[in-house]
This record gives structure tokens, C-alpha cells and sequence, in this order.
């Protein structure tokens, strides 16, 4: 399904509230935010019962002979860091989300390196019922699903639509990648990286790296599940990959409008207002003590 942009009336409806667009509503709210600024011990972030900037689980593994290699994974540079030989790295968000999310969007600042090639190396999943180890969910547990490429030309990345079979052009780099779904039953609008509005159909999915739109409108894994988890998993590929400032959201608001800003008098005419101000009291004064005496007379 492609996408459409709105029109100004349009857009302020979808934005406005829950109309008939499904825009934003009431209880939107932020599930998890974390940037690793306070970087090791990675266990600090991490918790069976997690607040705000926190996982269920990060793990790095060694492989399971005969294979060999191993993950470690640490918090470096305001980034959680992932280094591959073999075995695993992986966080998961199992605690479910608070009333669950209807919409659903992440966003972070994504960075490979390595020349270790893999197709769908690694998958970012939302659904439920996933656990803090290593098992990859089942389809059937998975509402969507977002893969990662590591291209044979090293240092980049692509995002894989494995339903469609198609990847996107590499991107070098860190990049700000923006994953938005919606399972609120209706069409959702949210504002885009490139600074437009754009309408979500309900069961699809979008993706942008910086601001270009790279899948739009991809239908979802299983419509018929909720999203209540996160799990990514990296077990194919050889390299390092880093996520700066990770952010799940139960709405589609990555993105909100500029406030203006806030109009400071200048000296002069801040002194004005104060002189005019005094002469209103004074002309007060006066017509009180005009009307006190003609009532005594």
C-alpha cells in the first residue's frame, strides 16, 4: 500500500485525537528510553521488573560446538555495543506493556562495522510471550518484525523486508533508523522525518534511515497478535553493531511538532508597558477619591 500524504485539515484531525484516523491518544506515552550515558556495567540495565530504561534481558554468548566464536556486549560511547565472532547478542523487553500497544514505534541510532556477510542476520521482533534466553520467537507469537542485512562490502547495513524478499541500499555510518506499526485497527497518522505527515494503514508497517523512507505500507507478520514484547537477536555475521539511544513508544509520536517560541518583550517596550501600567493605577486612584466625595456630599 503506498503512501499518502494529507492534507492540512486532514492532518489536524488525524493528529488532534482518536477521529476517525485513530491519531493519538490520551495514554500515549513513552514504554522504554535508555542512551548507556552512564555506560558499564551493562547489568544496570537490565531487570525482571524493569522501569523506564530498562530491559528484561542483554546477553552476549559463546556458540555451542562445533561452531566457534563468541558475543560480548557492552555499554560504550552512549551506545549499547554488540561484538560478533559467533555465538549470540540480544536484548529483550519482556514485561508486557502496560495495556499493550496498539501502536507501536522505535527508534535508534544504529551503527555496523565488519565484513562478515548475512542476510536477515539480525531481527528486531514485537508480539508476546517471548523469553529471556536465547530461543528465537515463534511467527505465530510475532506481530512484526524488522531484519538487518551486513552487507559482503562491510561497515553498513540494510533492512530486510523477509516477508517481500527485498532489501534496501546499504547505509554507511551511524544512522537514526525509525520503525512505526500500527495494530490499532484503524489508519494512523504520524509526522515523518522529512518533515511531511503520513498515514499509516492499520496492520502495516513503515521504516526510515535519516530521512529517507526506505519500506512503506509492508504488511505486518501476524495481524492477529498483540504487542506487548521486544526482542532483537544477532546470530549471523561477524562485526560490531552499536544502538544509540533506544526509544519504544506506544503511539507513533517519534517525531512531535516545534513549540514556538516563547515572544520576550524588548527593553524598550517592556518599560512602556511599566509606565503605562502605573499612569491606569494612578487614573484609578483618582476616580475612586472623585467618587468618595460626591457621595459625602
Amino acid at each position: 500500500m503506498p503512501r499518502r500524504y494529507l492534507t492540512a485539515a486532514v492532518a489536524a484531525a488525524c493528529m488532534s485525537g482518536p477521529g476517525m484516523f485513530g491519531g493519538p491518544t490520551a495514554h500515549a506515552a513513552i514504554i522504554l528510553h535508555q542512551d548507556f550515558s552512564a555506560g558499564d556495567p551493562v547489568s544496570q540495565y537490565v531487570s525482571a521488573t524493569p522501569d523506564i530504561g530498562q530491559f528484561t534481558d542483554i546477553a552476549g554468548t559463546t556458540a555451542t560446538p562445533p561452531a566457534t566464536g563468541s558475543t560480548s556486549v557492552s555499554a560504550a560511547s552512549s551506545s549499547l555495543v554488540f561484538t560478533r565472532t559467533g555465538g549470540q547478542g540480544r536484548f529483550t523487553r519482556s514485561d508486557d506493556f502496560a495495556g499493550g500497544a496498539t501502536l507501536f514505534s522505535a527508534e535508534f541510532l544504529l551503527g555496523v562495522t565488519g565484513t562478515g556477510s548475512a542476510t536477515s542476520g539480525a531481527v528486531l521482533r514485537i508480539g508476546t510471550g517471548y523469553l529471556d534466553d536465547g530461543s528465537i520467537p515463534l511467527n505465530a507469537n510475532t506481530y512484526n518484525r524488522l531484519a538487518f542485512n551486513i552487507p559482503a562490502s562491510g561497515n553498513s547495513f540494510q533492512i530486510r523486508d523477509i516477508g517481500a524478499g527485498q532489501n534496501s541500499a546499504s547505509f554507511f555510518g551511524p544512522q537514526v533508523v525509525r520503525w512505526y506499526s500500527n495494530n490499532s485497527g484503524s489508519p494512523a497518522s504520524y509526522l515523518d522525518p522529512a518533515g511531511g505527515t503520513t498515514i499509516l494503514g492499520d496492520d502495516l508497517w513503515d521504516v526510515w534511515v535519516g530521512t529517507t523512507l526506505v519500506f512503506a505500507g509492508r504488511d505486518v507478520l501476524t495481524p492477529t497478535q498483540a504487542i506487548n514484547d521486544v526482542k532483537f537477536i544477532w546470530n549471523s555475521g561477524t562485526g560490531t553493531m552499536s544502538f544509540g539511544s533506544i526509544t519504544f513508544r506506544n503511539d507513533l509520536d517519534l517525531i512531535t511538532p516545534q513549540q514556538p517560541d516563547a515572544v520576550i518583550p524588548e527593553p524598550g517596550t517592556t518599560g512602556l508597558l511599566g509606565l503605562t501600567l502605573v499612569a491606569l493605577a494612578a487614573h484609578r486612584r483618582f476616580r475612586d477619591r472623585r467618587r468618595a466625595r460626591g457621595r459625602r456630599a
